[in-house]
């Protein structure tokens, strides 16, 4: 979705059969002062199952979000901050994500800042209020199919930065007892904290996989010297025999979804082997 028109914070949805988008998701990059916001992932809801639910966030786009992914200083969580360090980087990100929902009937849309002349986002919008994890309680409020009697269940996902951003939604989610049963799915992710911060995800009660690609050089850092840790639970995968040899390749998220799912998904093509490169495979 991003990908179709970056300058559109409220792209059309691009969604599997099945599902209603909730609502949008944005993020203000950084370098020394806050940057224009940016369409950043989307919440879903299941058309058959209304307590199922998709909070999905994406990955590092442009050398402005590298250069914040590099911001490793070690600081208290801002949102919630009882307990354990998390990179300086991504808590300044995640307290600049906003939802934006489609507006209801009688009630009146908040526009986005008019801080880039190439900017735009539907009228019929509004911008919810609170942190992160406040702002996707009031949208699962309000999801189109309404509110289903079963607890709902949130599957977080997200890529490279959108992991680390997604574990601390986790986070936050749990230190303030909000309501709905999460899982978490993350690709490529960075470590995002410290022992004590690894220590609280890890004792929570919910299912975690963190997909790792062998010769990805993202999910080692920062750098455990520093004293950053991984949370639980590692299912690693390894491209080497599957695509090119390039940090480019290693790190797409295409390459992690077809080492995945191989059958439903393909490598880019820029890092699809050609006929050549499977023969030296074929023959080691």
């Amino acid at each position: 979705m991003f990908r179709s028109d970056n300058d559109d914070l409220t792209p059309a949805p691009q969604l599997p059969p099945g599902w209603d988008l909730v609502a949008w998701i944005q993020m203000s990059d950084f370098l020394v002062i806050e940057l224009p916001p940016r369409f950043y992932g989307f919440i879903a809801q299941a058309q058959k199952d209304a307590s199922v639910n998709v909070l999905a966030i994406r990955g590092t786009q442009g050398w402005i979000e590298w250069i914040d992914d590099f911001s490793i200083f070690k600081v208290p969580f801002t949102p919630a901050p009882d307990g354990g360090l998390v990179a300086h980087g991504f808590d300044r990100i995640y307290k600049t994500l906003k939802v934006r929902r489609a507006a209801k009937a009688g009630e009146a849309p908040t526009l986005p800042p008019p801080a880039h002349p190439n900017l735009r986002a539907s009228n019929e919008t509004v911008e919810l209020k609170g942190s992160f994890a406040d702002q996707v309680e009031d949208a699962m409020r309000d999801r189109p199919r309404g509110v289903s009697a079963a607890e709902p269940s949130i599957a977080v996902t997200g890529h490279s930065l959108g992991a680390a951003l997604g574990t601390l939604y986790v986070i936050e989610h749990a230190r303030k007892a909000k309501p709905g049963k999460l899982q978490l799915c993350t690709f490529a992710s960075p470590r995002v904290g410290d022992a004590d911060f690894v220590s609280e995800f890890n004792e929570l009660d919910l299912t975690s996989w963190r997909i790792v690609n062998a010769p990805d050089w993202v999910p080692n850092l920062p750098p455990d010297f520093l004293r950053y840790r991984h949370v639980d639970a590692v299912q690693p995968f390894d491209s080497r025999r599957l695509a090119h040899w390039s940090v480019k390749c290693f790190h797409a998220m295409e390459t992690y979804l077809a080492l995945v799912d191989p059958a439903g998904h393909q490598l880019h093509p820029e890092c699809a082997l050609g006929p050549e490169h499977a023969q030296i495979l074929a023959a080691q």
